[in-house]
């Protein structure tokens, strides 16, 4: 068989595809995948690949522009990062979801994750 490139939009479907050995890789944010994962029961035989040149998910934090001022959404930004960088993202997202460790390593911000100004 030859390897091909299938466009899926249900982290659900991608789940079962891979549960039934017929998908090798997932190209998704992680944490995308943990419910369905965990559904199936493949959560454990997950490995997370960061892939050089790919840009981050556009999911996690959001400041309403319209609702917070420029300095504060500066503030509240900088401060996500700074737990981000050290850690205390991760710890704490740990602390209060269920979410398996996969979902979460690699979590590092890049330069482009930096709020204006910081």
């Amino acid at each position: 068989m030859k390897p091909r490139v299938s466009v899926l939009r249900a982290p659900e479907a991608c789940a079962r595809i891979l549960a039934a050995g017929r998908m090798d890789a997932i190209l998704m944010a992680p944490s995308a995948f943990v419910d369905a994962a965990e559904l199936l029961g493949i959560s454990d035989k997950v490995t997370v690949t960061p892939v050089a040149g790919l840009p981050n998910a556009p999911v996690g934090f959001y400041c309403a522009q319209r609702r917070i001022d420029s300095a504060d959404q500066t503030k509240v930004l900088s401060t996500i990062n700074s737990l981000v960088k050290r850690g205390e993202y991760a710890r704490l997202f740990r602390k209060y979801y269920a979410i398996p460790h996969w979902a979460l390593e690699n979590l590092v911000p890049t330069a482009a994750d930096a709020p204006a100004g910081a």
